[in-house]
């Protein structure tokens, strides 16, 4: 989700300029593997395309030896053989993304990447131009686009796009920013698996519980909703971004190279050549095998037979990924497996005889795939624009938060505004205070993540709160609102409540959190819930410990010399045992030396309560008292 962190009072930044609305609300499926167009006519959804082509437009660009556009889809396809180097395909795997975010899978990637100069945003370097993942995937959009005006007969300039459910805030922003710069006005930017439930939905109004999985090329999602009364409530979602068809292609192919004899011509291409040919054939021969029992490959003068058993003792441990992601979105949503209505296949890789087989096995149910897998989420984009265009019936899509939201507060633990799971739009606000005196400004971090110390998070945004009066602690009150709205973008504005001050920044993160490391992170603080718990435990209590000791501090000046020797050294020491115990690591050393200090410190309070009343009393007019 991109971070807009709003304070208020600067100057608004330049929107974009967008083109006025015209025509029909398109519902794109920007795909990895292939992208789609679709629209509702007549009340019903239907996929965009010319006749004289397919309807799947392959999310494939080239380019000329000069670095110039050349061929999007089919045509590029053709070249992505013989010129590998210049051939751009699963450019969605890299938006909003950095090199250093893709160094576990870069060795599988034929075309050359740099980072931009700041080395937050991956660029793709074609003989001498530099294009960004955000420029390819717009004229992908530009071609769906084309497609649909030409099937339409007019100009169509609003659409609603689908990302993976756990695309993060720089692939989001990426994603709208190609819309954008493909001419379009993005409405939208919704989830594949609720566009997918949407779809389904269409045509099935029975409410009920329903799993979507979906494989595509690329990624995968899981999503568990329930829909009821045209409601469709993520309870919760999971996935892997690096988990598709195109890994599929590449275990099949080197599983062909292994049997190609060290003589023959294919092994005397290039690396990135090389590949390039063998995931063409991998993928041609994956498709047969989910007709045929076998398939042949055929490399020139040789051929490579491969069984379906075969191809799926490569696919099995990949595809077993995806089962993991099952069981945590069922655990997260709090259900049993025998509580899902039905289980919804998305994606074309669901075609793939094991992956139906797997799902089945799991759910232990027979997956519903009466709408095609490769339309479906394209379909649901079309539906949500008719809504939003206000001609469709209106249909409330609730997504959820994937990670849990909150601020680093004193002593480095997480207040949590936001917890993970919970419906979008969705708003939260708490008020703070000022743990130290004579504070004029305010440091405010943003922590994503279920750990308790923001160390342990993933750190979103920082920013300062400044020009506040000096005041004594607990005097101010600051209160932060936390705000997601539909698309998953996430507002945070912060105010002093008592001098009504706030500044405005805005925050996009260059780069977010991928799927691997969410799953990580979930995994980790599952395991590590208790230690963490003792561990916030201690720091609220050294948080504590450090207010009692200024406090305590504060009376003994004023009162100490007010009470007897014994007492005030006893008051002493105990002090000094709060201030050795504050700096240890064991939660009941504190603990004791803290009722310890209140204990022998009740006479020093009584004193300074009575001398507050004699004081407020002597101030009073005595006829009014």
């Amino acid at each position: 989700m991109a971070i807009q962190i709003e304070l208020g009072g600067t100057s608004p930044q330049k929107k974009a300029q967008t083109p006025a609305p015209q025509g029909s609300v398109l519902g794109i499926d920007l795909g990895t593997t292939n992208s789609l167009v679709s629209v509702v006519r007549d009340g019903k959804a239907s996929v965009l395309f010319p006749s004289h082509e397919r309807p799947l437009l392959p999310s494939v660009v080239s380019m000329s030896s000069r670095g110039e556009i050349q061929n999007v889809g089919d045509a590029a396809v053709l070249e992505r053989a013989s010129r590998p180097e210049h051939v751009l395909f699963s450019v969605k795997r890299l938006m909003g993304r950095s090199l250093k975010d893709l160094q576990a899978e870069i060795h599988e990637i034929p075309y050359a990447l740099e980072d931009d100069e700041l080395g937050a945003q991956v660029r793709i370097r074609v003989g001498e131009t530099r294009i960004s993942p955000v420029e390819v995937s717009a004229e992908i959009l530009k071609t769906l686009k084309t497609r649909a005006e030409k099937v339409l007969g007019e100009p169509s300039n609003r659409a609603v796009i689908t990302v993976p459910a756990y695309f993060d805030d720089a692939q989001r922003s990426a994603t709208k920013a190609a819309g954008r710069l493909a001419g379009l006005q993005v409405l939208r930017v919704i989830n594949e698996p609720t566009a997918a439930a949407l779809a389904y939905g269409w045509s099935n109004e029975r409410p009920g519980t329903v799993a979507i999985f979906d494989l595509g090329g690329g990624t995968f999602d899981i999503s568990v909703l329930r829909i009821e009364e045209n409601t469709y409530q993520v309870l919760s979602t999971a996935g892997d971004t690096h988990l598709g068809g195109d890994d599929l292609d590449r275990h099949l192919a080197g599983w062909i190279l292994s049997k190609v004899p060290e003589t023959h011509p294919l092994r005397k291409l290039g690396s990135s050549q090389l590949q390039a040919h063998l995931l063409v054939v991998a993928e041609k021969a994956k498709k047969e095998l989910s007709a045929l029992d076998h398939a042949v490959v055929h490399l020139e003068g040789f051929e490579v037979r491969v069984t379906r058993a075969e191809a799926e003792s490569l696919w099995r441990p990949t595809l077993e990924r995806a089962l993991e992601c099952c069981r945590s979105a069922i655990r997260d949503a709090r259900l049993e497996v025998s509580q899902v209505n039905d289980v919804l296949l998305v994606g074309g890789s669901t075609r793939v005889p094991l992956v139906k087989k797997l799902v089945a096995e799991f759910f232990g149910r027979t997956p519903n795939d009466t709408l095609n897998p490769d339309e479906v989420v394209s379909l649901g984009a079309a539906l949500q624009g008719e809504i939003l265009s206000g001609r469709g019936e209106d249909r409330l899509l609730m997504d959820v938060v994937p990670l849990s939201l909150g601020l680093e507060t004193m002593g480095g633990a997480v207040t949590k505004l936001i917890h993970r799971n919970s419906g979008l739009p969705t708003e939260a606000r708490e008020v703070f205070t000022n743990h130290s005196p004579e504070q004029n400004a305010f440091d405010l971090h943003i922590v994503q993540g279920e750990r308790e110390l923001a160390k342990d998070g993933r750190s979103l945004a920082r920013f300062r709160l400044r020009g506040l009066a000096a005041a004594p602690a607990g005097f101010h009150r600051i209160e932060v609102l936390f705000r997601i709205d539909s698309n998953g973008i996430l507002n945070v504005r912060a105010k002093d409540l008592r001098s009504g001050i706030q500044q405005e920044i805005e925050v996009r993160p260059s780069f977010g959190i991928t799927d691997e490391e969410l799953m990580s992170m979930l995994e980790v603080a599952f395991e590590k819930a208790e230690e963490d718990m003792a561990q916030r435990q201690l720091v609220d209590l050294k948080v504590e410990a450090s207010t009692v000791i200024r406090a305590a501090e504060n009376v003994f000046k004023i009162s100490g010399h007010k009470v007897e020797a014994t007492t005030a050294a006893e008051f002493k020491a105990r002090l000094v045992d709060l201030k050795n115990a504050s700096h240890a690591n064991s939660w009941k050393q504190l603990r004791d030396a803290l009722d310890a200090l209140e204990e022998c410190g009740h006479e020093l309070a009584e004193l300074q309560v009575n001398e507050a009343i004699s004081q407020a009393l002597k101030d009073k007019d005595p006829a009014k008292v």
